[in-house]
Formats: structure tokens, C-alpha cells, sequence
């Protein structure tokens, strides 16, 4: 719905509001009073050619802005595809301003955009009807779309263009899997290598972290014994000095004296046994890390090892649990082209059920259509002989094709104007009169 309309410097007009009321509205007046330039103006937001002439003179150039609303599901996905922010309910706002020298710049929801998709969204909402003008009536690309509209197939419709698009999918499938044999061949190839040398590596989950920490521990070998010495005489002592545990065993037995006199006590005593045997626990802890032997180490094999882990992430992935992903990717991968018979086979099948399917819906589309291609005829001839066109006989043509992404229809409307004369399409015989009826 075009709810209301600015125009700034269009021939006569320096600047007009118009605002439009739900219904039927009438611009009436005397020649020469500038209903023409509206219809012109609304021409311009609806995506037609503009051109300098309309540029009031002495002007530097001309504006024309509408506020729209529509519920129209194309219209949301044309400008979402175009990355035109739009809520539903929300104005939609459609600016055209062109220059004296001629040149159009078209803005909707205040983003530049092109006369294009201009067309493409406003010819969903607004739709110019005259004598000599085109109209959407007229492209029997259309007429499916109106049928479907007044017979209400949206069901109908999602549920076949479901088991549709799953059809084309497999189709797709089917074409990609019957790729030239030497490219097969070649993939092939590749998958083997690739897969030999993931499997070949026997990687280990942890490896590589384990691995560096062997290395950085023989290379700072007489450092980590030097803090490891020195760790356990300051907990275990040595025959110059007493260490933790011997002088924490001291506090304790000092501190269960002293319980003995005061209770308060007893609870610290506790904390105190407790530091004595965590600080037990420190030293076995060093004890096993003192058990690294530096001749045991093969610094050789953990350098190649580590280049070779490095190779195989640069290559596959970033970690080893990604390496294991792309290894069981590339395997499937193989087993699809070792088996691609069995696999062709199985699309095929796949393929022939949802064909199956989809003619079903196709055939419940079909039948709906039909009936209300009837219902649609009867309302038209009697909406058109309200309008004093008693001998006018139209007929909603609905032929079947292939299957295609809406069905297997074509809809045509056929009308015969006068008494004696055969249907023809309405595209090709309805007079301006006619159109404006129909």
C-alpha cells in the first residue's frame, strides 16, 4: 500500500504531500492541474526511467519520496538479499532524486540502491493501470501466481516445494557423482595419500604437548636438578640444616602438648598435621619428577616427531582432534568414490521416491487449481458483466508440464470480448478498456 507521497520539483510542482487513506481514493481536476505528474511521480518510486525534463526549471533537481507498507514475502527477501534492513509493519521509506543534468539516485529505507531492485519490490506493491500502460495482468508469467492466490494453495504449495527442492538436491548429487572417471581417479589418488600419511604418523592424543615438555626438560636439564636439589633440602633439610617437614613434625608435636592445656589449640594442631603431610606429598611428587633420566631421552626422534606433527596440522588441521576429523572426512570421502556404483544407485533410488512424491503434490496442486480456475471464471464473467460487458466469456487455461519449482501447471487467462469470437489470451486481444475491467 502506498500510504502517502512527497514530491519536490517535478514540472509544475515544487512541493506537494499527499497522504492516501485505505480504499478507494480519487485525484480529480481541470487539465493542466497535475494529476499526470503524480502518476509520473509514483512512476519514479515504481523503478521507471527518469529523465531531466521532469526537473522543475530553474530547480537543481527534483525528489520524489513515498512511505509504503506491504506484507509481501518476496519483497522481505529481496531486500534482506540486498542488505536492506526491514521489519514487517515497519514504513517502507523509497526515495528517487534526480539531477538537472539527468542523473537518478535511488535510496530505500535511506540505502542507496539500484532502479532494478526498485522494480522488482515496488512492482509487488504497487501496480500502475491505464490504457496504453503494461501491467502485471498482462505477463502470463503471472497468472499462476494470481490463480494461486485466489485459490489459496500456500499449503499446498510449501509441501510440494519441499519434497521439490530435496528432489534437485539429489539430482545434483547424481551429476556430481558422475564426474569423469580420470577426475575420480585423480581424487582418489590424493585421498590415498593423504590418508596413509595421517595414518602412517600414529598420532596420540596429548603427543605433542608430552613431547615438547621431554624436550624443554633435557635442554634445561642441570637447571631443573639444581631447583629439584634445592627443593628437597628445603623440605627434606640435610646434615647443616633442618628442613620443612622436619621442623613442621616439631611445630606439631609442640602444638598436641599444648592442646593438652588449652582446646583452642587442638583445631590449629590440625591445620598444622595437615600442612606436615601435604608437604609429605610435595616431596614424593619431586621424587618422581627427580626420576628423568637424561640418557633415555632420544632428542633426535622428539625433534622429527615434533616436525612431523607441525607438517601434519599446517596440512590437515590445527590440532589433533581436527586432523582425526578431516582423516574420517577423507575416508567417507574415498569409501563414496571406491563404492560410487553402490552410491549412484542408492541417489538414484533416493531420486525416483521423492520424484514419486513430488508428482504426488504436483497432482493435489493440479486438481485445486482446476477447481478453482472454475470458481475464478465464474467471478470474473460476473464482475465483467456487472461492468457492462454482457457477452464476454474468460476461461482460466490450466496445462500441465514438467515438474518445476511451483508445480507442473501453466495457467493462462483466455477471454473472448464479444459474442462469436474465440478465446484468445488476454495478453494479446484485451483492448485498454478491457484491462481496466479485467
Amino acid at each position: 500500500m502506498l500510504y502517502s507521497i512527497h514530491i519536490e520539483n517535478i514540472a509544475i510542482m515544487d512541493n506537494v504531500n499527499l497522504q492516501f487513506q485505505e480504499g478507494f481514493n480519487v485525484l480529480t481536476g481541470q487539465t493542466g492541474a497535475g494529476k499526470s505528474i503524480i502518476i509520473d511521480s509514483v512512476n519514479l518510486l515504481t523503478g521507471e526511467r527518469s529523465s531531466k525534463e521532469l526537473v522543475r526549471s530553474g530547480a537543481d533537481k527534483a525528489l520524489v519520496e513515498g512511505v509504503l507498507y506491504t506484507a509481501d514475502k518476496r519483497v522481505f527477501l529481496a531486500l534482506e538479499e540486498s542488505g536492506i534492513e526491514y521489519e514487517e509493519g515497519e514504513p517502507l521509506i523509497i526515495s528517487r532524486e534526480i539531477s538537472k543534468d539527468g542523473r537518478s539516485m535511488v535510496r530505500i529505507n535511506n540505502r542507496v540502491a539500484t532502479t532494478g531492485l526498485l522494480k522488482q519490490i515496488c512492482s509487488k506493491i504497487i501496480n500502475i493501470h491505464g490504457q496504453h500502460d503494461s501491467q502485471e495482468i498482462l505477463d502470463e508469467k503471472s497468472h499462476l501466481r494470481f490463480l494461486d492466490a485466489f485459490a489459496k494453495t500456500e499449503k499446498e504449495l510449501e509441501e510440494y516445494k519441499e519434497s521439490y527442492s530435496l528432489m534437485q538436491e539429489c539430482l545434483r548429487k547424481i551429476e556430481e557423482t558422475k564426474q569423469e572417471d580420470s577426475l575420480k581417479e585423480q581424487k582418489k589418488e590424493l585421498l590415498e595419500f593423504a590418508i596413509k600419511e595421517i595414518k602412517e604418523a600414529r598420532l596420540e592424543a596429548g603427543e605433542e604437548e608430552e613431547l615438547k615438555n621431554t624436550r624443554s626438560r633435557f635442554l634445561n636439564n642441570e637447571k631443573i636438578r639444581s631447583c629439584i636439589a634445592e627443593s628437597v633440602i628445603s623440605l627434606n633439610g640435610d646434615e647443616n640444616i633442618k628442613g620443612a617437614r622436619e621442623l613442621l613434625s616439631n611445630a606439631l608435636d609442640a602444638l598436641n602438648t599444648l592442646a593438652e592445656f588449652d582446646s583452642n589449640v587442638k583445631e590449629i594442631a590440625e591445620k598444622a598435621n595437615d600442612a606436615y603431610y601435604m608437604v609429605d606429598d610435595i616431596c614424593d611428587s619431586i621424587r618422581a619428577i627427580s626420576d628423568f633420566e637424561e640418557n633415555d631421552v632420544d632428542i633426535n626422534y622428539i625433534e622429527e616427531r615434533l616436525v612431523l606433527i607441525g607438517r601434519l596440522k599446517k596440512k590437515y588441521g590445527d590440532s589433533f582432534e581436527e586432523i582425526m576429523s578431516k582423516l574420517a572426512q577423507m575416508e567417507e570421502e574415498l569409501d563414496s568414490i571406491e563404492n560410487s556404483d553402490l552410491y549412484l544407485a542408492k541417489l538414484k533410488k533416493n531420486y525416483a521416491e521423492l520424484k514419486s512424491v513430488s508428482e504426488e503434490r504436483a497432482v493435489k496442486l493440479t486438481e485445486k487449481r482446476k477447481a478453482f480456475a472454475k470458481v475464478m471464471k465464474e467471478s470474473v464473467e460476473k464482475h465483467l458483466f456487472d461492468l457492462e460487458m454482457p457477452q464476454v466469456k474468460f476461461e482460466v487455461e490450466v496445462s500441465e508440464t514438467e515438474l518445476k519449482n511451483n508445480g507442473k501447471d501453466n495457467v493462462r487467462f483466455m477471454i473472448s470480448a464479444n459474442k462469436g469470437e474465440e478465446l484468445k489470451p488476454l495478453s494479446k486481444v484485451a483492448s485498454g478498456g478491457e484491462l481496466a475491467r479485467t
